[in-house]
């Protein structure tokens, strides 16, 4: 009993199992039909007829497979859930016409269900073409053979056109196009040369298919006669007439002979119909009257023919064209500003034979010609100017300016066109800006540089603002601020980098090379990478110090060079004698107790001037000597450690910086040879004090000589010190024109702090290095006078010291 209520259940839960899985498909129709090319949809319907949740995929197989889609291709239903599924049928283009099957295999893990259905492919490519019946004619004489051309297919159709045939056959149209369920008619045109039985074949051809058709031409002879032109060849001018006679001889049976003439239709006949007797001949006129302009070869054909025979004789006729012009300008193309104007040069030529007046005219009223009306002789040519002068309403893009030049006789015109292309102010002035590198790792500790090329794209000379924006500005400088550029020019410049307090991280920054004054702008983007895993050269960092120091005195460089001026002029109004008369004012009173003091220094023989003053002024003076030649190896030792160590930072600059010392050397120059002889006069006199006795007695008599020398000196001095002046100015007028003529100071002034701080440098050690014995001497014996005085000698002392002071003002004139 057991066994038995088993087996009952394993029979119900089958049972259960298979009604749970169970479906239907339904479809309306298992046939269709289609063309190739075309798309065919078939649809069918699943239900899921169980009670539980069914997955289905589909399949397809059959000959109709390769190129049938089911959409989807697998779907779940719920119980008692439906869905329309989409077969879409679609033939390839070079499928044979015939019947294709498709099954479609549906199937739910449980059961598989079978769809079977048939696709019919139908031609649809169908073309007939029917020609007319065979006809007879006359031997030389023409016949037209009607061809109909009928598109039986489902769509359009292109057909090229061929013929076959042993005669010479033209067609009215090559190729023909014809909708589906029409037809077209075709003309072939044919002369058969001689007796005989001609077949004529038409051929069409698309792309899908092709069809043709036949008819025949039998020719017999009829009656003979000769087509003779006086002339074969003849040669004229334009505007001119000639006539050729044409004669028939009729050597046949009486007949009408018609006259036809293929050619330009400045040519005729004058008679186109003859009725001529048997043996006998009529003459027409072929009347040839070419029109203004004509020029070249032609090929007039005559074409005669009666009821049997057609023959054709050609004529050649040259013209030449005697009434032409010539019209050239400077440029076929051109870009110019849409806000700026431009000149072309045109040149119009009479080369025809005869003198003509040209009336100028233009297609754009923007464009105009400065004269309107021009006489030309034969083979003479003038020049015009075209103005053009857009206004800023007229649209950007290109324009063909046509210049028309016509003329007032012969009404024949010649013309030649310019394009423009008017651009707007951006394109004009447009700046490109492109950085060596977009990209560069860096220590915080570190600086670097990148070469940034800024070239002017546009068509004008434009001057542009270097900008840098972004969260790596406040590290990063671009020198210089501010670049002039010639059209489709470039130039380089430096991009500096310095994080030295910057946390490490990735910065953007944005170089702009802008338009002066406008929005005209284009930008490079850089990536600037801080982190201490990178490591850049020391000497970039040294750079960069360099340049922050020079940014931060720029403020002083204007009162230092204006103070340098002023020591300099001080100096050289000493040397060209301007204060002498302030201080010769001065000079008398201690002169006159001079003479009555005579004697008394005698007295003080005893006293150790000579061991105290000479011994101080040879060590003074060996000393210095020996400190110049010493400071300047120190300088010429530190500035050849600069230019080595930083030859790369100042090498783009060295044309400015050679610039810049030769300026100053030239004036140094003009200074060198305005203080040549007082340099040579002191100098003497120290020899001479050297060679002089020792006795006091002598000294004062000596030192009365030098005001003797001094005085017949002054107007040889004066006169020299003025021509250096001279020179001088002459030399900086000569630079100056020289510079400004050259657009050097345009160039010059990017870089005028640079140069500045070179000129202000060289100009220190210069003075430092050239008046600084003069200066410390002048102080130290001042020292020396004050030690030597005594509290009991004050009278003495008071009538001494003028006469020294003197010697040492002297003394200190002639140095200087």
């Amino acid at each position: 009993m057991k066994k038995l209520s088993l087996l009952l259940i394993i029979i119900l839960l089958c049972v259960s199992t298979v009604t749970a899985n169970t479906f239907e498909v339904n479809t309306n129709t298992n046939t269709g039909s289609t063309c190739p090319s075309n798309t065919f949809i078939h649809t069918f319907t699943i239900q899921n007829t169980g009670s539980t949740k069914q997955e289905f995929t589909f399949s397809e197989s059959g000959s109709a497979s390769p190129f049938s889609t089911i959409v989807p291709v697998g779907y779940i239903l719920q119980p008692q859930e439906s869905k329309l599924i989409y077969i879409y049928i679609t033939p390839p283009k070079d499928t044979l016409p015939g019947i294709y099957n498709l099954e479609l295999l549906i199937n739910n893990q449980q059961q598989t269900k079978t769809l079977n259905f048939q696709i019919q492919v139908n031609n649809c490519y169908q073309t007939s073409i029917t020609s007319q019946p065979p006809t007879t004619i006359c031997v030389n004489d023409d016949i037209n053979l009607d061809f109909s051309i009928t598109n039986n297919g489902n769509y359009d159709q292109t057909y090229s056109l061929q013929v076959s045939s042993p005669l010479q056959t033209s067609i009215s149209e090559n190729s023909i196009y014809i909708p589906s369920k029409q037809s077209k008619s075709i003309s072939l045109f044919t002369q058969p040369l001689r007796k005989g039985e001609f077949e004529i074949s038409l051929q069409a051809t698309s792309q899908d298919t092709t069809s043709s058709a036949s008819t025949f031409i039998i020719a017999e002879s009829c009656f003979e006669y000769n087509l003779l032109p006086t002339k074969n060849f003849v040669e004229l001018c334009d505007h001119t007439t000639q006539t050729i006679p044409i004669t028939i001889e009729n050597t046949g049976k009486e007949n009408v002979f018609n006259l036809d003439l293929q050619g330009p239709s400045w040519a005729k006949l004058d008679s186109t119909s003859l009725n001529i007797p048997g043996n006998s001949q009529k003459q027409t006129n072929l009347i040839i009257s070419p029109d203004f302009k004509t020029q070249g070869d032609f090929t007039f054909t005559i074409t005669s023919n009666n009821k049997e025979t057609k023959k054709q004789q050609e004529v050649n006729v040259k013209v030449n064209n005697c009434h032409k012009a010539e019209l050239k300008i400077s440029k076929n193309q051109d870009k110019i500003c849409r806000s700026l104007s431009n000149n072309y040069n045109v040149i119009l030529k009479n080369t025809g034979e005869f003198t003509e007046q040209y009336q100028l005219s233009t297609n754009i009223n923007w464009a105009n010609l400065d004269q309107d009306f021009v006489t030309l002789n034969k083979q003479e040519e003038t020049s015009i100017n075209l103005n053009i002068l857009p206004g800023r309403n007229i649209p950007l893009g290109d324009h063909n300016i046509e210049i028309k030049a016509e003329s007032t006789q012969s009404n024949i015109q010649t013309t030649n066109s310019i394009l423009l292309e008017l651009i707007s102010e951006e394109d004009c002035y447009k700046p490109d800006i492109k950085a060596q590198k977009t990209s560069i790792n860096i220590n915080p500790d570190t600086t670097a540089t990148i070469p940034i090329t800024i070239e002017n794209k546009g068509s004008e000379t434009a001057t542009y603002n270097l900008e840098i924006s972004g969260t790596a500005s406040s590290f990063t400088q671009l020198n210089p601020s501010t670049i002039t550029l010639q059209p489709q020019k470039s130039e380089v410049v430096y991009l500096y980098i310095s994080p030295q307090t910057i946390t490490d991280g990735s910065y953007a920054l944005t170089t702009t090379a802008r338009l002066k004054d406008s929005a005209i702008l284009n930008s490079e983007d850089i990536n600037i990478n801080v982190g201490k895993e990178f490591k850049v050269p020391i000497v970039e960092k040294d750079k960069l110090k360099i340049d922050e120091k020079i940014e931060s005195i720029k403020k002083y460089f204007l009162p230092i060079i204006i103070i340098i001026v002023l020591i300099l002029l001080v100096i050289l109004g000493f040397k060209s004698g301007m204060f002498d008369d302030l201080f010769d004012n001065k000079k008398p009173k201690p002169a006159k107790k001079e003479e009555p003091k005579k004697e008394k220094p005698v007295k003080k023989e005893l006293k150790p001037p000579k061991k105290t003053e000479k011994p101080k002024e040879e060590y003074i003076t060996d000393y210095w000597k020996i400190l110049r030649y010493v400071i300047g190896l120190i300088i010429l030792v530190i500035t050849i450690g600069v230019l080595v160590k930083y030859s790369s930072f100042i090498l783009p600059y060295k044309w400015y910086i050679l610039f810049a010392i030769i300026i100053l050397g030239i004036i140094l120059l003009v200074l060198k040879l305005g203080s040549i002889k007082p340099l040579i006069e002191f100098f003497e006199e120290e020899e001479d004090t050297k060679e002089k006795p020792t006795k006091k007695e002598e000294k004062p008599i000596k030192k009365e000589e030098k005001p003797t020398k001094k005085e017949l000196k002054p107007e040889p001095k004066e006169k020299s010190n003025n021509l250096y002046y001279i020179l001088g100015i002459v030399a900086l007028i000569i630079i100056v024109i020289l510079a400004w003529r050259f657009n050097v100071f345009l160039t010059i002034f990017n870089y005028k702090w640079y140069i500045l701080g070179a000129i202000i440098i060289i100009a220190i050690i210069i003075l430092i290095s050239r008046y600084w014995r003069g200066l410390t001497s002048f102080f130290e014996e001042e020292e020396d006078i004050k030690k030597e005085v005594k509290p009991k000698e004050v009278k003495e002392e008071d009538k001494e010291k003028p006469i020294k002071k003197e010697e040492t003002k002297e003394e200190r004139e002639d140095y200087y």
